[in-house]
């Protein structure tokens, strides 16, 4: 099933790596004449692998070395993104019909696990998790969309200690190396986990209006297909809303709330819930944002 909203399937992602996602023109190239030649390519999946530097675009440039700074094995357990080219060659073997209808994205460290896209014409496809790439009966499902497997797989590295793995990967320290290029510069504003989110929220303008009348005029980056980016920063925190325009044929949006304490994240729960249907969409991939949220539904029925 196919959606009109032009809010991009992985701007959670993009929110929480404070990442502006652009578009690798290499990638853009190959995936076009791959839709050329071949047709159908998921949204979502095509959307993740325009992302500049997300994996290596083709196999003989690949190598251990090179994969060192490419967003998705940064953001892993020094595991195995598949190279774009090959991801493209595996898609178009499935709608030759010379292939089953899986395709392996990335694998583990040991070459052992792997996990595959499941080519069933949607546009943001499953995610399936297994040992063997031809017996697919031990296969269990990793994520009913692709966008939610990608956004699963980055914060849960983001939250380890280890990443971003090329940051971390020579063990130096401050004293040591206080000059040294390989000196930390990525920052994990949000690694205290304190944060709600959705990716899909139906949208209605009145809400950009009750949050600028509470917080003052947001910062707005406008985007393609008439997208807008509204960043409130009010006290102790970060609201941010990507939403298509309001005229827009059933407008999404993708929300994220972050906050420095438990009560701020809680004031802020309190504030949206009543909103539109964010009291069934927000959601939390934390303990301590699931205990917020919990007790504010708690809090919001009594």
């Amino acid at each position: 099933m196919s959606r009109t909203s032009r809010v991009l399937y992985h701007q959670n992602v993009y929110d929480l790596l404070q990442l502006e996602p652009g578009e690798c023109p290499i990638a853009a190239r190959m995936i076009a004449a791959h839709e050329f030649e071949c047709g159908f390519l998921p949204a979502a999946v095509c959307e993740w692998y325009q992302v500049p530097n997300v994996v290596i675009p083709r196999t003989d440039e690949w190598s251990l070395e090179n994969e060192h700074g490419t967003l998705w094995h940064e953001f892993s357990g020094d595991d195995h993104p598949v190279t774009l080219d090959q991801v493209l060659d595996n898609f178009a073997a499935v709608a030759q019909e010379i292939a089953p209808p899986h395709v392996r994205v990335i694998s583990d460290q040991q070459g052992v696990v792997s996990w595959f896209i499941e080519v069933d014409e949607s546009e943001d496809p499953p995610v399936w998790v297994g040992t063997d790439w031809e017996d697919t009966t031990g296969w269990e499902q990793a994520a009913e969309r692709f966008s939610d497997f990608v956004f699963g797989w980055m914060v849960g590295s983001y939250l380890e200690s280890h990443t971003p793995l090329s940051e971390t990967w020579h063990g130096w320290n401050d004293d040591e190396f206080d000059d040294s290029p390989i000196k930390p510069r990525f920052v994990k504003v949000h690694i205290n986990g304190l944060w709600l989110r959705t990716p899909d929220e139906p949208f209605t303008a009145p809400i950009i209006d009750l949050l600028t009348e509470q917080f003052g005029e947001p910062e707005r980056i406008p985007r393609s297909g008439d997208v807008t980016t509204c960043t409130y920063r009010p006290e102790g925190g970060t609201i941010r809303v990507t939403a298509d325009d309001p005229a827009h044929p059933d407008p999404l949006s993708a929300w994220w709330v972050h906050a420095d304490t438990p009560e701020c994240l809680a004031e802020f729960a309190r504030l949206l819930l009543p909103w539109g249907t964010l009291k069934d969409t927000l959601r939390a991939d934390t303990d301590p944002a699931r205990d917020v949220l919990h007790r504010s539904h708690t809090s919001a029925s009594n």
